[in-house]
């Protein structure tokens, strides 16, 4: 680890001498680097770029992750544009970061993809949607054990499409909701990998990204979608419809993703804003989402972006691209809806055309794959760099609210916490002695409380 650190240190010394040091792309790659020793915990640890295919002829626009032969490993499904027909691939994992290509598919322009099983028989499916310029069709294709038969679903509108499988009504069969530019439509599942004509739903405008998680805390899956003002909102009415209930920004919105990012139990919204880049909406609760703060300010391309946790921490953090200057970069969550600045995974010195997340190596970390005319990966390690002091799996408080003083009843009873406004900002630090927190001399209000043996923040109002 020393000798990592020495090394990078001394390669940007050198870098520093260059005369293409003003170079504007060279100029980034060095504040990434300066962020990287000042700013980052250095929790998250990727490996050096592995790159697993360099010879392929087109380009890899889509990736997902999942185990397509049940061997235990999860395997890179890729789309990939070429020309006339783009390609489907399975790089089914050997182990020990050899993967083998196999042609699954050739199929038109192919705008979107997702993985499931549809059919309940254990093996991982796939669905669709490809279009020619005029018209386009959605199709799942059945995992046969390692053979893939196509079952053809519809026709839709060609554009801005995307395809999600999910159980919706919570019987237990997964369904497909497609957004078909103008609407979105949700075909239920009768029976395993039997599904119904499909039910529309939104008013037609054009839409660009969607994406599904309980908004609500009802149990029930509902939709986000991207629009020219911003992104809609529909609630998810018990697995029988869906209700537009509310909208939030006024930007273009290219790109959704969701999670629980303060930790809050609600599930939070990042939108990709043309020319306003990564921006942070908080839920109330209840759907009802507001504007909290830019993540990543910049008019570049954010289209590709993911939200997991790739530092062990137990909070999500965001991993993207910057498509044109061909660098993959991970941004920490650090606590509060504060978040650090991009910290350089690799850079390319050339464009990326797509990024996907998945454990490739079966130790429980999040690594990163990256789509370009090759296709490469970047291993975490962040499971082998975790806090030895985080051993504290359970833990409970009470009372809550509390007046004096917050009791804990955890295996470590003697720690240190720190104490944060509702605002986030740092209160105090104190310890917890004999399971005893004192907050008697805290003015009533909202708090959080952060401590490493936490396995997630604390919320906890003193009266």
């Amino acid at each position: 680890m020393i000798a990592f650190f020495i090394s990078m240190i001394f390669k940007y010394l050198v870098f520093l001498s260059k005369p293409n040091f003003l170079n504007m792309k060279h100029t980034l790659f060095s504040l990434f680097l300066l962020n990287f020793f000042l700013f980052s915990n250095l929790k998250a640890q990727f490996s050096p770029a592995i790159i697993i295919d360099d010879q392929q002829e087109e380009f890899t626009s889509l990736i997902k992750v999942a185990d397509f032969n049940n061997d235990g490993l999860n395997d890179i499904l890729t789309v990939a544009d070429q020309f006339p027909l783009d390609v489907v691939k399975i790089y089914y994992n050997e182990g020990n970061n050899v993967f083998s290509p196999v042609l699954i598919e050739e199929r038109d322009n192919i705008v979107t993809v997702d993985v499931a099983d549809l059919n309940g028989d254990t093996w991982i499916d796939f669905a669709i949607i490809s279009d020619n310029g005029t018209e386009a069709n959605l199709s799942w294709y059945e995992n046969q054990q390692g053979n893939f038969e196509r079952h053809f679903l519809a026709n839709v509108d060609w554009g801005m499409n995307k395809v999600i499988l999910k159980d919706f009504n919570n019987d237990g069969m997964t369904d497909i909701l497609s957004l078909e530019h103008t609407v979105f439509v949700l075909r239920k599942a009768i029976n395993p990998g039997v599904f119904d004509d499909g039910e529309t739903f939104a008013n037609p405008t054009e839409y660009y990204a969607m994406n599904a998680n309980d908004y609500n805390n009802d149990g029930f899956l509902d939709v986000s979608v991207a629009s020219a003002t911003g992104f809609l909102v529909f609630l998810n009415n018990s697995g029988n419809s869906f209700s537009h209930f509310s909208n939030a920004g006024s930007s273009i919105v290219f790109g959704l993703e969701s999670a629980d990012l303060d930790q809050d139990g609600d599930m939070d919204i990042v939108s990709y804003d043309t020319l306003q880049g990564l921006r942070l909406y908080t839920n109330d609760g209840n759907a009802n989402f507001t504007f909290h703060s830019t993540i990543l300010d910049s008019s570049d391309d954010f289209s590709i972006f993911g939200l997991v946790d790739l530092n062990c921490d137990g909070l999500p953090d965001l991993h993207t691209v910057i498509s044109q200057a061909g660098q993959a970069v991970w941004i920490e969550n650090q606590g509060f809806n504060m978040f650090s600045a991009p910290i350089l995974i690799h850079d390319f010195d050339g464009l990326i055309y797509a990024s996907g997340n998945g454990d490739l190596n079966n130790d429980d970390a999040p690594d990163l794959i990256f789509g370009r005319d090759d296709l490469g990966i970047a291993l975490n390690e962040c499971a082998g760099l975790t806090l030895v002091e985080n051993v504290n799996l359970e833990i409970q408080f009470y009372p809550n609210p509390v007046h004096d003083f917050l009791y804990f009843t955890s295996k470590d009873q003697n720690f240190e916490v720190q104490v944060l406004d509702e605002t986030g900002r740092l209160v105090r630090v104190q310890k917890v002695t004999n399971g005893k927190l004192s907050l008697k001399t805290l003015p009533s209000g909202l708090y959080f409380l952060k401590s490493v043996g936490f396995p997630k923040v604390i919320k906890v109002i003193k009266q």
